[in-house]
């Protein structure tokens, strides 16, 4: 049970109209002398409830708290241990950090307006690999991630080979990214999430769409690409570090 989904904003309101509902049944039941305790716990719980579910419906709203990590505060970027290769653009992307992006054969993917790129501050700066925020249809809200901004055009029904080609010229992970789509790009972005299994860990949809059929990761609506992409980004893990290299022992 998601912390932004219906369903726990469903029992965090059955639970306050039960409460509610038990209070006013029980309000001159029993002895005076359990009435008072009984009615001051009685209300104390019942608003309580009342304020949780309020929060959680703004938070479902507003993403203060995306996920259960998020709110556990366990969204820190401690970083791992891969080792990383220098893309071929990172020299250019340290000069000009939004870019087009023109790999080889991305013209068979029919796109409307050439590809783009945007790496976030620490990325010249950081040797590190970067998860991806692939965008379908539209521009999401800036990230401490790769951003790759495609507009597919009434041709597109593929992007055949964009991970590899992406990972030749940038430094990228090969798993935790993550898609922010228009809801009209929905049956790509499923086409994509089917093709590269293990690589994508959440869809973010900006309008309303009919989840993929079988599609194996978290997917959400929301109103905005600003929303969207808050949701998308903490489903992504930190970037991650480049492999240390121990001393050898020395000999006992």
């Amino acid at each position: 049970m998601t912390l932004i989904g219906v369903p726990l904003i469903l029992v965090a309101g059955a639970a306050t109209l039960t409460v509610i509902g038990l209070l006013g049944w029980s309000w001159n039941r029993g002895g005076r002398r359990r009435r008072l305790p009984t009615r001051v716990l009685g209300v104390l719980l019942g608003e309580a409830l009342l304020v949780l579910t309020i929060g959680l419906v703004a938070n479902r709203q507003e993403l203060f708290y995306p996920s259960w990590q998020a709110l556990a505060g366990r969204t820190s970027t401690t970083a791992g241990s891969v080792p990383v290769a220098a893309g071929r653009l990172d020299a250019s992307l340290a000069r000009h950090p939004d870019q087009p992006w023109q790999p080889a054969g991305s013209a068979a993917w029919h796109l409307a307006a050439p590809p783009a790129v945007t790496v976030p501050a620490a990325y010249p700066v950081r040797p590190v690999a970067f998860p991806v925020l692939l965008a379908l249809g539209g521009r999401p809200a800036p990230a401490d991630l790769v951003e790759v901004r495609l507009e597919p055009g009434p041709r597109t029904d593929a992007l055949a080979g964009l991970p590899g080609l992406l990972a030749g010229d940038l430094r990228v992970t090969s798993h935790g990214w993550v898609i922010v789509a228009a809801a009209a790009r929905v049956p790509l972005a499923g086409r994509l999430v089917a093709e590269f299994p293990g690589r994508f860990t959440a869809l973010a949809v900006t309008g309303h769409a009919a989840t993929p059929p079988g599609c194996p990761v978290p997917v959400h609506d929301f109103a905005t690409w600003a929303a969207a992409t808050r949701w998308a980004v903490a489903q992504s893990p930190p970037a991650l570090e480049p492999a240390r290299v121990l001393p050898p022992a020395e000999p006992s």
